[in-house]
């Protein structure tokens, strides 16, 4: 739109307006067409009626300074050019000759002057209004948005509390499995001790049992090698007597078992009859009990003459030799003899 639209769009200055007023309406005017906008659309952009600043341009109403700065803000930031202070000053003189020029002519009382504070506070309240219903808009929305983030904070809050209260229950069942397992470890500790302890003692003594058991198995070869030899009924008895007071009792019963094969067997028998002579009757019993456990029944029972026989529990004196006694070759052989292992005092062992 042009400057002649423009001012044809501008209301007519009145011809009896005083020439301090139109001199001043004039010049705001000039300045008001350097923005090359409608009377309506600066109304709006000042929010401000179209009326109040049609009367602004036409001189019916007193104009106030504020409107005189925002307007020359407006014209300075659309051409580019800033008023001279001469000129600001000018048109200041010219605004006070137009308030000062109304008051007389109007007689009013400063009436419009009230009027147009009241009109410039209704136009700051009302910019600071938008100003914050703007600002509440925008802090009710910050204020929706934190609402849902601390919302969502806490639940991650109440789950993070359900994971540590959970963690301290698994926490506590691993320390207890933990201390069974401690009190399994020592308990199980002790009894690999007490088995490398038995083992121990399990091999010493089958050591010598294997040494007793050469030791009878040259017993036996040195007995066959004598009667090979021919020797004589009273030779031979002074050999069972030698061996079966020396012998103990279970030794002598795996004697027994050895020789109750083919050509031995009398030799077993005797053997058991000339036992039973010369121990007591207890160890004689102990010895009878074990034969028949054996199935050496028909040995067992040449004894039985002997503790028939028998009246007295204490061993019998031995026979008198009628040759110089006869020292067998495996009487001073030492018997080995083997202890049980002690167990290991017992300890209630826990499930892990």
């Amino acid at each position: 739109m042009s400057n002649r639209s423009r001012i044809a769009e501008l209301a007519e200055l009145e011809k009896d307006l005083p020439l301090p007023v139109r001199t001043f309406v004039t010049d705001l005017r000039t300045y008001f067409l350097r923005l090359d906008v409608s009377v309506r659309l600066y109304a709006v952009r000042r929010h401000v009626s179209a009326a109040t600043l049609s009367r602004y341009l036409s001189g019916k109403r007193p104009v106030t300074w504020r409107f005189v700065e925002e307007l020359l803000v407006d014209v300075t930031e659309h051409t580019g050019v800033c008023p001279t202070s001469e000129a600001i000053d000018g048109l200041r003189v010219l605004h006070e000759a137009d308030l000062a020029c109304r008051r007389p002519a109007r007689g009013l009382d400063g009436l419009e002057e009230r009027l147009l504070k009241a009109d410039e506070e209704v136009s700051r309240l009302r910019v600071q209004e938008r100003a914050l219903a703007k600002a509440l808009e925008e802090s009710e929305g910050k204020w929706a948005k934190e609402a849902v983030r601390s919302a969502g904070l806490q639940a991650q809050a109440e789950e993070l509390q359900d994971r540590c209260r959970a963690q301290d229950s698994a926490l506590v069942l691993w320390q207890n499995v933990s201390m069974g397992l401690c009190t399994a470890f020592s308990s199980l500790e002790q009894e690999v001790a007490f088995l490398r302890q038995a083992l121990s003692e399990t091999r010493a003594a089958l050591k010598a049992a294997k040494a007793h058991r050469s030791h009878l198995e040259e017993r036996l070869e040195a007995a066959e090698d004598l009667l090979e030899q021919g020797i004589s009924g009273a030779s031979l008895m002074d050999v069972l007597e030698a061996a079966d007071r020396t012998t103990p009792v279970p030794e002598l019963v795996q004697l027994v078992g050895g020789l109750a094969t083919g050509p031995r067997e009398a030799f077993a028998s005797e053997l058991v009859t000339s036992a039973s002579r010369c121990r007591p009757v207890s160890e004689v019993q102990v010895l009878l009990s074990s034969l028949y456990a054996m199935g050496l029944h028909k040995h067992a029972e040449a004894a039985l003459p002997a503790m028939v026989g028998s009246t007295s529990t204490t061993p019998a004196a031995p026979r008198p030799s009628r040759r110089p006694p006869r020292k067998a070759p495996w009487s001073t052989w030492p018997t080995p003899t083997a202890t049980a292992p002690t167990p290991p005092p017992t300890v209630p062992r826990s499930a892990p």
